[in-house]
């Protein structure tokens, strides 16, 4: 599943959360772009197509507050592959 990051334009085929084992992300689910570490959020579209689009200031505001994404945003600036800064991550919040 490759979906374009809307801040920077990468195309991000893996997706992996760093609070389950879940590789499909779902509406309202939010990504950090591993290329610029812009925050989005999965939409689903009326077809049943996955997307992201920039977050709202609300959003933005949330996301800034999540504990979560400090965490996940502390590991990717200390890990070399996506799949790393997961690992570091989980390790983080256990």
């Amino acid at each position: 599943m490759n979906i374009c990051c809307p801040s920077c334009g990468r195309e991000n085929e893996r997706h992996q959360s760093i609070e389950s084992d879940a590789l499909v992300p779902g509406d309202g689910d939010w990504a950090i772009c591993w290329a610029c570490a812009s925050p989005a959020v999965y939409v689903v579209s009326d077809l049943g197509v996955l997307h992201l689009r920039l977050p709202t200031d609300a959003e933005i505001l949330e996301i800034q507050s999540d504990p979560t994404i400090a965490v996940a945003l502390e590991s990717m600036r200390r890990s070399d592959t996506p799949s790393e800064a997961v690992a570091l991550a989980r390790e983080g919040l256990g």
